[in-house]
């Protein structure tokens, strides 16, 4: 039976990690459970960034329990935290992090790069870890959405922010448009937005509603997050033979691969009329050849299918 510290947190939605593994241990005959009276029958533990249960660890570990340590983000920044309060739990959240990090029998990395993230960690500590990438049910998405002869900009964020996101919207091409589904909580990047001809929003959206959006018709997907951790939304558009845009950095290299265009950061000290060229070209380069694009966004979600995904964590509870 594998035993999780917490049970998964409503805000992270249907595509959370946590729910994804929990609907797919119901299609199998792996037990689970959330609470720890059922110690006795507990053979592992999975440990999802972000939980403070240092003494069930600890136990598990006595009792030669397997326990695997999820790791999805970098450590925390406590110039973020002004409130003493705060600011203790992001320390005591920091401490658990490196805890879990030094005595966790395998210790799972999200992506390539909150693996080097956390690079300053001793190779001591980090004595034997995987990296795996987040998990897509590919049999939910259409491979081949209708091509059309105006093929327009998408993204989709939580919480639009960043340098590359003001960048884009201050010398946005007028010549594109550009749908944006998601919150905007940064002032000036909506003030950008409002006064903007070429750039709509949608705001928060379901699910379900994003995922028929994908397939309403041919578009372009541009990532604004700056140093993306492991993009759910990257993914999802792969499947839905969806080309991506964004910058070399993060994890984008190794999840697009050839299925789009990265452009170097640089690019955000250039001036308007470089970047507008830059993100001009970079449409139309996709444009000239969007079904090529398409089947290569395809072919590279492969590796993120759920089936793979979560064997690769049953493996190494149990193995």
């Amino acid at each position: 039976m594998i035993y999780f510290f917490n049970k998964p947190q409503p805000h992270g939605g249907p595509g959370s990690f946590h729910t994804r593994f929990i609907e797919y241990l119901d299609t199998t005959q792996i037990p689970y459970t959330f609470n720890f009276n059922n110690f006795k029958s507990i053979d592992c533990a999975l440990i999802v960034n972000g939980t403070n249960k240092v003494f069930h660890f600890f136990v598990l570990l006595l009792k030669k329990k397997r326990v695997v340590f999820r790791v999805d983000g970098v450590s925390t920044n406590i110039s973020y935290f002004r409130h003493p309060l705060t600011l203790f739990r992001a320390i005591y959240y920091d401490i658990c992090t490196l805890l879990f990090l030094a005595f966790s029998d395998i210790v799972v990395f999200q992506s390539h790069f909150i693996k080097h993230q956390w690079s300053f960690i001793s190779p001591i500590f980090l004595h034997k870890y995987i990296i795996i990438y987040n998990p897509l049910p590919l049999r939910s998405y259409n491979p081949t959405p209708p091509v059309r002869n105006e093929i327009d900009l998408l993204s989709v964020e939580g919480n639009l922010k960043g340098s590359f996101a003001r960048k884009l919207f201050h010398d946005f091409p007028s010549s594109l448009k550009l749908v944006h589904i998601g919150d905007i909580t940064d002032s000036h990047l909506l003030r950008l937005v409002s006064s903007s001809d070429s750039v709509s929003t949608l705001g928060r959206r379901s699910r379900k509603f994003v995922l028929d959006f994908l397939s309403s018709k041919s578009w372009i997907y541009i990532c604004l997050e700056d140093f993306p951790p492991c993009p759910n939304s990257v993914i999802e558009c792969l499947a839905a033979g969806i080309p991506i845009i964004g910058l070399n950095e993060g994890s984008l290299p190794f999840i697009v691969g050839n299925a789009g265009i990265l452009m170097p950061r640089s690019i955000l000290l250039s001036s308007s009329e470089e970047f507008k060229y830059y993100i001009l070209s970079s449409v139309n380069k996709i444009k000239s050849n969007y079904s090529l694009y398409s089947r290569l966004a395809f072919q590279q979600s492969k590796i993120f299918d759920r089936e793979l995904i979560f064997q690769s964590y049953v493996d190494a509870l149990y193995n």
